[in-house]
């Protein structure tokens, strides 16, 4: 009999572990060297700067006075991920690497907790399969994306603290605690709060009382509501009564609507944007859907047959069935909202990567039952692999010249210091950014300041470039400097 080397089983996994390992790389590092810092992630930054600078917790109020805003309800990563921020920034660093520098900690974090989740429920292999999960969203495609994984937003810690409150279900305070700061990194991370409770209570076990299950649920509640408590006294203190009332009114109101206005979306293009938004082709994410489904109702039939299952996995499966499935069904339904795939990416990037481990462990456990073993084994295999190359992909995309990049703001942004004052005018869009990249304030359109406007010049289509060109003549002056993009001017006689 011939003896295989110790440790030549692990050589495949290990090989694939650093080729993802390399992937995540390569999608992670144009955000510091390429990828546009867009007006979102240029909106949230401003609070950590108005932190640092002294102003409190304020954003420069771009979408409401158009002054310090203090707890902007428009801004709805909260300060789980800004004031971190805040924190690096203040040791003198650029603020836009110092902010995606604290982004890729919560993006490893994230990376981090599916490979944990994905071991419990499928071994090393299923580990790596859910790890490779966030490489295969692909949120980049509309006028509101998910770049890459170092964009100044709160989708991915609000995924990663998900994922943490599913590892530590048979804990309620600290899977409380663990929602309680997914909510207070991105607001909408409410929607996984029902399927949360619900897999606390079964994972008190299946002999548990009715009062145990009741106090666990009580107890992940009260944990839950730790930082939200802590955040809303603060803005209370800072406020007062009568400017809080009004500032929680205007932020419940933002919340149910989401802050969107124009838009209609059927339930249809909703499916297709859903289906279709992967870095794999569609027919396998319909296949995987497929996979999904029937695990479900297998395992659903398997429970009520009185089969034992491992009773650690009952409960995590529950929540990643039932964030999964209210994320989806939120996203579909809500004909109002546009069609962003960013909007549901924190439930998709907490859940989908752990539907694939459990498919991989639904075709390891039916290998004995006719399914060939080269399938139970090359499915993560080949999956991982996908992911591997669906990154490799988006990181070469990343690196060629596209609308605009991040030098090219930055020589746009270092133009605008040039002109006098310290504020500059701008309308909402790409040049927001370069307002912020500039250091300088936003003016008031209808104040009487003498502040130079930037106006982005992006949209090179015939339409598009006759309506900048139409802007410029109605509202520059004299004076006018055309760079990477932005023209920048002096105002002219007419405002808009």
């Amino acid at each position: 009999m011939v003896r295989r080397p110790a440790g030549a089983g692990r050589a495949p996994f290990l090989a694939a572990a650093a080729l993802l390992a390399i992937a995540h790389v390569v999608v992670a590092v144009p955000g510091f060297t390429l990828t546009r810092f867009w007006e979102d992630e240029a909106y949230n930054l401003t609070v950590p700067l108005h932190l640092i600078a002294g102003e409190g917790y304020s954003s420069a109020g771009f979408l409401t006075t158009l002054d310090a805003d203090p707890f902007d309800v428009r801004i709805s990563t909260g300060p789980v991920v800004l004031l971190p921020i805040a924190g690096v920034l203040a040791t003198g660093v650029d603020p836009v690497i110092g902010a995606r520098a604290v982004m890729l900690v919560f993006y490893a974090a994230l990376v981090g907790a599916l490979f944990l989740a994905g071991r419990r429920i499928a071994g090393p292999w299923g580990g790596l399969l859910a790890a490779s999960g966030p490489l295969m969203l692909d949120a980049t495609d509309s006028f509101s994306p998910l770049q890459g994984p170092t964009d100044v937003l709160g989708e991915v810690p609000s995924a990663f603290l998900l994922v943490a409150a599913m590892l530590t279900l048979r804990r309620p305070a600290w899977s409380g605690l663990l929602f309680g700061l997914a909510l207070q990194a991105k607001t909408l991370s409410v929607l996984s709060g029902p399927a949360l409770v619900v897999a606390v209570a079964l994972a008190a076990g299946a002999g548990a009382a009715s009062t145990a299950r009741l106090r666990r649920v009580l107890v992940f509640a009260l944990a839950a509501a730790v930082p939200t408590v802590v955040y809303e006294l603060a803005k209370l203190l800072a406020l007062g009564p009568g400017a809080y009332v009004v500032s929680t009114r205007q932020w419940l109101r933002f919340l149910l609507t989401g802050g969107q206005e124009g838009f209609s979306v059927s339930p249809g293009e909703k499916v297709v944007a859903l289906i279709t938004g992967w870095h794999v082709p569609w027919p396998l994410v319909l296949v995987l859907l497929a996979a999904g489904a029937a695990l479900a109702v297998s395992t659903l039939l398997r429970v009520l047959r009185g089969h034992r299952l491992r009773a650690e996995l009952v409960p995590l499966a529950a929540a990643v069935a039932g964030v999964l499935l209210t994320w989806c069904a939120w996203w579909v339904l809500s004909t109002k909202d546009p069609l962003w795939l960013r909007h549901p990416a924190p439930g998709l990037l907490a859940t989908v990567p752990l539907v694939l481990a459990f498919v991989l462990r639904a075709a390891r456990a039916r290998t004995g039952s006719g399914v060939p073993r080269v399938i139970a084994t090359g499915v993560p295999a080949l999956l991982t692999l996908a992911a591997v190359l669906a990154a490799v992909l988006h990181g070469i995309a990343a690196y060629q010249q596209g609308v605009e990049t991040l030098p090219d703001q930055r020589r746009a942004a270092a133009a605008a210091e040039d002109f006098p004052g310290d504020a500059l005018l701008a309308r909402w869009g790409p040049a927001i950014s370069i307002v912020v990249l500039s250091g300088k304030e936003i003016a008031h359109p209808d104040e009487p300041v003498e502040s130079a406007w930037v106006i982005e010049m992006l949209d090179r289509t015939p339409r598009g470039m006759a309506l900048q060109e139409r802007r410029v003549e109605a509202l520059c002056g004299a004076d006018r400097e055309a760079v990477a993009g932005y023209m920048l001017c002096e105002p002219g006689q007419r405002r808009p």
